[in-house]
């Protein structure tokens, strides 16, 4: 069963991958995971992958 008022993991995943799939509280709680999780993001590289500060460039 699919509760709309909570967030979802599968529909947090597919806000991150620009997907069609998700609902706002769940876009909301995948920017307070970023927020307390990730590292900071600089720039775009290849492919629309983004690379986190201090990460070494993807081999294409």
């Amino acid at each position: 069963m699919d509760d709309a008022a909570q967030p979802s993991t599968a529909r947090m995943i597919d806000s991150w991958l620009g997907g069609e799939h998700h609902l706002p509280v769940d876009v909301a709680a995948a920017r307070a995971f970023e927020g307390a999780h990730a590292p900071p993001v600089t720039r775009p590289a290849g492919f629309g992958v983004t690379v986190p500060a201090g990460w070494p460039e993807p081999s294409v």
